[in-house]
């Protein structure tokens, strides 16, 4: 069951780190359009999914810290799919930066949490 679960997370890590080498790539090559918000939900997605989490609420402060990233990001997410459809391509390029500068950040906090590591 060990080697399931942690199948499981090398699967989200790498959509993750697809998704996110997808994000940067789009950024630096030129115009970026909407595809940047699919790829933003996806790495959100799969690092929602790496969270570890104690059932009685109570965590330490790295995992406090972890919860407040993803939150940022899931901002982030929204100030992307914002600037996407208002057609706003400076903003959305550096909405996509930031976004890309803390999901990575985050996903480094990750290592640091108890529970099944991403590989």
């Amino acid at each position: 069951m060990g080697d399931t679960i942690e199948a499981a997370a090398a699967a989200r890590d790498r959509r993750c780190a697809s998704a996110l080498t997808r994000l940067r790539r789009t950024a630096d090559a030129g115009p970026v359009g909407p595809d940047a918000v699919p790829a933003a939900r996806t790495v959100l997605t799969e690092l929602r999914r790496t969270r570890p989490g104690r059932r009685d609420g109570r965590g330490s402060s790295v995992e406090t810290l972890f919860a407040r990233r993803l939150d940022r990001l899931a901002a982030v997410a929204d100030e992307i799919a914002g600037a996407a459809s208002a057609g706003d391509l400076a903003a959305l390029r550096g909405h996509v930066y930031r976004f890309h500068a803390l999901a990575v950040a985050t996903r480094r906090l990750r290592l640091a949490l108890p529970g099944p590591v991403p590989r």
